[in-house]
């Protein structure tokens, strides 16, 4: 086996390698993706006319064995892989995935080197990069930096108000990200806007000063939550704009712009999100 997993879920962490404690035999293929279509066809027509296309969640099976004596180790494998708990899968360090037990390890009753077999379901089926990147929209850029010379006048910030910013994806498909906006004054409605498409999140409401909003598209489901001054949070999905279209990054360049309908001088906003791969390199 070439490459190495890594299975993290409720505070436990699983290795998979030729020299770790869990021994990988098989692992299903990481770069299978299923693709679902909608046809149609007519009287006299030759094939078939494709409607609409999707990629529909994978299953990754695991089998193995664990090395030397496994009562301890049986253990550590029943608890991170258990029902109806969220883990991470990582590829070679580099790429990893959300998934969930879809069936928890079968383990043969051998004391030492007992076979195991267990089923993971990923319900969103792409390998994501291991960093976020961070990209600032609207806000302060940091000028300072080492050597100082501190005999010359030095800016140690400076705001940026662009009418955009380019947002690179490096990935082989459309990512997802999560916007934050924050309130230097009171200002109100803030928007994301795709300059290319015309596509917009956006949420009517209300910022008190240090209030932040935070539109969140990397989960199951699009999220807007609300944090105060006060570190409280609270749903604003009610306040988001009947219009508001859950845009994508595409693959590569992305022109997005950030704004409020009042107090956009003091707007800072910030987009995440990381890269998205269809496969993962298995050279």
């Amino acid at each position: 086996m070439s490459y190495t997993l890594t299975y993290t879920s409720g505070g436990t962490t699983i290795e998979f390698g030729a020299d770790k404690d869990f021994i990988l035999k098989a692992f299903s293929d990481p770069n299978v993706q299923n693709v679902s279509f909608s046809i149609s066809n007519g009287a006299n027509e030759i094939g078939d006319k494709i409607e609409s296309q999707s990629v529909s969640a994978k299953t990754f099976s695991l089998t193995g064995t664990i090395r030397g004596r496994a009562d301890r180790l049986k253990e550590k494998l029943l608890r991170a892989v258990a029902p109806m708990q969220k883990g991470i899968l990582t590829y070679n360090g580099k790429l990893s995935i959300e998934v969930y037990p879809k069936s928890t390890p079968s383990i043969e009753r051998y004391t030492h080197n007992p076979m195991f077999n267990f089923t993971l379901y990923a319900p969103y089926p792409f390998w994501r990069s291991a960093n976020e990147s961070i990209n600032e929209i609207v806000g302060f850029t940091r000028l300072f930096r080492f050597p100082w010379n501190i005999s010359i006048p030095y800016r140690f910030s400076s705001y940026s108000a662009a009418s955009y910013v380019n947002i690179y994806n490096k990935g082989t498909v459309p990512a997802r990200w999560r916007a934050e906006f924050y309130a230097g004054v009171p200002m109100s409605n803030p928007k994301l806007l795709n300059v290319l498409t015309g596509a917009f999140i956006k949420v009517n409401k209300e910022m008190e000063i240090g209030d932040k909003i935070i539109i969140d598209t990397t989960g199951q489901e699009l999220t807007v939550t609300g944090i105060g001054i006060d570190g409280k949070e609270t749903s604003l999905f009610e306040y988001l704009d009947i219009d508001s279209d859950p845009f994508q990054l595409v693959v590569g360049d992305n022109l997005v712009q950030g704004t409020v309908d009042v107090g956009g001088n003091n707007l800072q906003a910030k987009l995440y999100h990381f890269d998205y791969y269809a496969g993962v390199d298995v050279s």
